[in-house]
């Protein structure tokens, strides 16, 4: 299966696989797993539920399984699970080292990322309509390519003193038209410069 195969089905509430399937089948939600349900495949773009539980199989999510999905409030993890963490409705690997999936309907404007995250996944905040100011912390290194693409609302990129951003990915604030960076004066060497935005600010 295309990695884009099942990416812009709007109206595609769950995904059906025979039973016969060798290689793949679907939960009781419509959602695609490989066929020893340790890959998540594909959570349907227009699955109407609010939550998603991870099973504890799960050791792998495909980079574009949660993209799109604007029903989505709050990803939780199954007891158990010895790959995946939930934070507050986030999706974090078990160490909490990389944040993997923002759930795109997540009914909260600001959103703190936790200290002791070092890497945003790519695309992991995507098409997010509800958030306003997202804070990065001082223990971030890398940002990876389209993190905050096309997260239209966001007024406010705050990066707290002593960031350790080491590498910035391609078109992470792609889609957004007007913010502003605030971040300390101290560091501002080593944050991104994004034509046309604004850095201001000494936090």
């Amino acid at each position: 299966i295309g990695y884009l195969a099942l990416q812009y089905t709007s109206s595609l509430k769950e995904i059906i696989v025979d039973q016969d399937n060798q290689y793949f089948l679907n939960d009781e939600y419509g959602v695609l797993f490989n066929k020893d349900k340790t890959n998540l495949i594909q959570y349907p773009v227009g699955n109407l539920a609010t939550t998603f539980t991870l099973p504890t199989t799960v050791n792998s999510i495909n980079e574009k399984a949660f993209k799109n999905c604007y029903k989505l409030e709050s990803i939780q993890v199954e007891t158990g699970n010895e790959n995946f963490i939930s934070k507050e409705g986030v999706l974090f690997d078990k160490q909490k080292e990389t944040l993997i999936a923002y759930p795109i309907n997540r009914q909260s404007k600001r959103y703190y990322i936790p200290e002791g995250v070092k890497t945003t996944r790519k695309y992991s905040f995507f098409n997010s309509q509800t958030i306003n100011e997202v804070i990065i912390p001082s223990t971030i290194e890398t940002i990876d390519d389209y993190t905050f693409k096309n997260c239209t609302n966001i007024y406010d990129i705050y990066y707290i003193r002593g960031s350790g951003l080491k590498t910035e990915g391609t078109g992470i604030f792609d889609g957004i038209t007007t913010f502003k960076i605030r971040v300390s004066k101290s560091i501002q060497s080593t944050i991104p410069t994004i034509k046309g935005k604004e850095t201001t600010g000494d936090l």
